[in-house]
């Protein structure tokens, strides 16, 4: 899916090498495989609040660093990124 979805998601980026982006919502990695094959050269952070995922993430695609963080709260200084993607972030919210 995420190899279709590059070509109508990424298209319009306009990332150069040397580059800072962050991909938040990584998931098992599958859209950051992507960016590093679109744009080569950029170092490329990707975060994920689940550890199942980014252990899968980083065996699979180990073409970034893998943080596990929540997207509310990121462990980065200000302006760290150049760029910030997110393609599969869902945010549910529960209300009691």
């Amino acid at each position: 899916m995420a190899a279709f979805c590059a070509h109508f998601l990424l298209c319009d980026f306009n990332l150069r090498p040397g580059q800072y982006v962050l991909d938040l919502a990584s998931g098992v990695g599958a859209m950051t495989e992507q960016l590093v094959n679109c744009y080569p050269g950029i170092h490329l952070f990707a975060v994920d609040i689940q550890m199942q995922s980014l252990r899968l993430a980083q065996e699979n695609h180990p073409i970034a660093a893998y943080v596990q963080a929540d997207g509310t709260y990121l462990p980065f200084s200000d302006k760290t990124f150049d760029f910030v993607h997110c393609s599969w972030l869902l945010d549910m919210c529960i209300r009691r």
